[in-house]
C-alpha cells in the first residue's frame, strides 16, 4: 500500500454515519404504515422461540448466489460448503425474486 492510499483510508470525512433508528424512521417516512408494520413483524419474528410469533408469510429471504468458498470458517451456517459447487445463473436469479415478490 503507498502512503497516498493510506491517507485516503484515514481521512473518513466522506462517509456519512447514521443510526439504525434514524434509518427505520427515515425509511417509515418514505414507505409510510406498511413498512413499520412489516419491521414489527420482522423484530418480533426474530424472537420466536420467546413469543411464539409466526407470520403468515415469510417476512424476509436471504439467497446464496454462489456457494464456492473453500474457506473453513467457524462461524459459516452452510458446514463449508460441502454440497456441489453452484452458482445462481443470471436467468434463475431474477426469477427467484420475481418468486418472492408475489
Amino acid at each position: 500500500m503507498t502512503q497516498s492510499s493510506e491517507g485516503e483510508r484515514s481521512n473518513l470525512s466522506h462517509i456519512a454515519t447514521m443510526r439504525f433508528s434514524d434509518f427505520e424512521n427515515h425509511m417509515a417516512e418514505v414507505h409510510g404504515p406498511r413498512f413499520v408494520e412489516y419491521r414489527q413483524d420482522f423484530h418480533k419474528s426474530l424472537n420466536y422461540d420467546k413469543n411464539g410469533f409466526l407470520p403468515e408469510f415469510p417476512i424476509t429471504l436471504q439467497m446464496e448466489l454462489i456457494n464456492r468458498c473453500n474457506l473453513s470458517c467457524v462461524m459459516c451456517y452452510t458446514t463449508n460448503h460441502k454440497t456441489p459447487k453452484y452458482t445462481l445463473d443470471i436467468v434463475t436469479g431474477p426469477h427467484w425474486v420475481v418468486q418472492a415478490e408475489c
